[in-house]
């Protein structure tokens, strides 16, 4: 009988020790994620467009109102003409393309929507090279142009599900793109136009 009581003993404890952690493990999810969530919000609540915002303002503000993984660097307006100079991932070749595929339709979607003057958008995407005597420069990774006339054909809910889950989306949809040939050798699944 003291066998028996020794051994359900035994199995309410590894049951409790089983609850025990699996409340603890559910208390550091809920705390590690709450305030990231929060901190987020703010954010976004925050920040707003003024009224008589200038282009210049609108560009910058809805150029980097969705955080994108390639930073800004800058921008430049040339007639109707928008240059968005961002800085590429140099994770790996294919992620210099994967991130501007879930970037880009953000950005297109909230400039030509909001911007009437801006009728073309031209991404570049530069990053560091080395070439083989161990210089290094600043050169465009990517480019895409979209205009106007093209970018108000496309359904961007369903497009930038296409372009994340397939960057070839993204390049046949473009008006005309350039990939730099050293990034070019290395894509693994590239169907080039």
């Amino acid at each position: 009988m003291e066998n028996t009581n020794h051994k359900l003993t035994w199995k309410i404890a590894k049951i409790l020790w089983i609850i025990v952690i699996a409340i603890f493990s559910l208390l550091a999810v809920a705390l590690c994620t709450a305030p990231k969530n929060k901190k987020e919000n703010a954010t976004l609540e925050k920040k707003t467009l003024p009224e008589n915002a200038t282009t210049q303002e609108k560009v910058e503000f809805y150029a980097t109102l969705s955080k994108p993984h390639s930073d800004l660097k800058t921008f430049k307006i040339n007639n109707d003409i928008l240059h968005l100079y961002l800085k590429a991932s140099t994770i790996s070749e294919d992620f210099i393309l994967k991130t501007a595929a879930s970037d880009h339709a953000f950005i297109l979607k909230n400039i030509f929507e909001n911007i009437p003057e801006i009728n073309s958008i031209i991404f570049w995407y530069e990053t560091e090279f080395i070439d083989t005597k161990g210089n290094e420069s600043t050169e465009t990774a990517f480019r895409m142009t979209f205009s106007r006339e093209n970018a108000k054909n496309i359904n961007y809910e369903n497009y930038k599900v296409k372009c994340t889950l397939d960057y070839n989306n993204m390049l046949i949809v473009a008006d005309n793109y350039y990939i730099h040939p050293a990034i070019k050798k290395n894509l693994k699944n590239i169907n080039l136009k």
